[in-house]
């Protein structure tokens, strides 16, 4: 799976049991999406919409997020607010979701 690879609905359909796992995965990474990974949303909203007919190119997309995931566990996301009052207006979300300062 490259950066530049498109996600069709063409391809080799999953059987029922390799189904029900690729859309358990979408789920788990729709999970971390919302609550500790915004950086993974692009992708996710593409490869859930092949929830229903996934091929095997789309479980390679979606092990791939899982790859890029577990390679960027330390990664932050940082954000700061403008100048005024920017003592209290800094925010550190940490890559692991663990907590958000203030």
């Amino acid at each position: 799976m490259s950066s530049g690879d498109i996600l069709e609905k063409k391809g080799d359909l999953l059987p029922p049991s390799e189904k029900r796992t690729y859309q358990a995965m979408v789920g788990a990474l729709g999970y971390l999406m919302n609550c500790t990974r915004p950086d993974i949303a692009f992708v996710m909203s593409h490869v859930a919409q092949f929830a229903l007919c996934p091929t095997t190119k789309h479980l390679a997309a979606v092990k791939h997020i899982f790859r890029y995931r577990k390679r960027t566990t330390e990664t932050k996301l940082r954000i700061q607010g403008g100048s005024e009052n920017k003592d209290n207006q800094n925010a550190n979300i940490l890559g692991n979701g663990t907590s958000i300062n203030n």
